[in-house]
């Protein structure tokens, strides 16, 4: 969003401009205007893909800019596989939202006829994915 900058610098330089060599005074309202026109152009001419988080999805969103999500990975069928009788089969999975940032991890171990024989999830407070996956291991 370097561009977005730029546009904006652009823009109160043009507003200043315009005051003090032309005596013409642009209302703060067509300024915000133009700043977004002049983002949105180059903004929905790129083929870049557009980054997951929420803060960036809403400056596109301000600028009105088109969204370019990546291509869908390959989806391929995964067919569960039972542990052998008296046997439990553990799934774990741990997330952070950022590094460091909120961190949790869960799991889940059932039997070889499918039933849940227990379950759990734990906030770990601030840490990275790493740290919150190896947790939901422990």
């Amino acid at each position: 969003m370097q561009f977005a900058l730029v546009n904006i610098l652009n823009v109160i330089w043009f507003v200043r401009n315009q005051l003090k060599y032309v005596d013409r005074l642009i209302p703060w309202q067509s300024a915000i205007n133009l700043v977004i026109a002049y983002v949105s152009l180059p903004g929905n001419k790129t083929n870049k893909f557009a980054g997951d988080s929420i803060s960036e999805f809403s400056i596109h969103k301000t600028f009105n800019i088109n969204l370019h999500p990546p291509k869908a990975p390959e989806i391929r069928e995964i067919v569960r596989q039972p542990p052998a009788v008296n046997w439990i089969k553990g799934n774990t999975d741990g997330a952070a939202a950022g590094t460091p940032s909120k961190a949790a991890c869960g799991g889940l171990f059932r039997n070889h006829n499918a039933e849940c024989i227990g379950c759990f999830s734990q906030n770990l407070g601030i840490g990275s994915s790493l740290f919150a996956e190896l947790s939901g291991v422990c």
